[in-house]
């Protein structure tokens, strides 16, 4: 087994163990040539029309009809929105701008934007060496 820690392996130990509505997808046909290799993806509604998409080197979602892209590498810090009220996390960028991310889940509850919050502290310090 590798000792390379990926962004996948955190997906698996945080999102997929401690997320109800993380759903794990194990395929390597499943390729973005922006992204890298799809893994999985969190559901904020029941419906599944409004979901986040997890990949090597980025996520996205749609809003407002439009693809919302980030990459890990460009992302400087991530906080919690409105603490323990909160629905998303507010991500900074290398660029200076900030972008809301939806967390919502099926159940509006705050232990979802929390593990979020802590898978994207676990690959920006480790799998990118960000805040360092």
């Amino acid at each position: 087994m590798s000792d390379i820690i990926t962004t996948e392996l955190y997906a698996k130990k945080i999102l997929k163990k401690r997320l109800m509505f993380f759903n794990y997808y194990n395929a390597e046909d499943k390729y973005d040539d922006r992204l890298g290799k799809y893994f999985g993806y969190y559901e904020n509604n029941q419906n599944g029309d409004d979901c986040l998409y997890f990949y090597d080197l980025g996520i996205c979602w749609k809003q407002n009809n439009k693809d919302i892209i980030i990459f890990y590498k460009n992302i400087k810090s991530h906080r919690l929105e409105d603490g323990k009220a909160s629905l998303a996390l507010l991500i900074d960028l290398d660029d200076g701008s900030t972008i809301r991310l939806p967390v919502k889940g099926k159940r509006d509850k705050f232990v979802d934007s929390l593990q979020m919050h802590t898978f994207f502290g676990s690959i920006l310090g480790r799998v990118y060496k960000i805040n360092e």
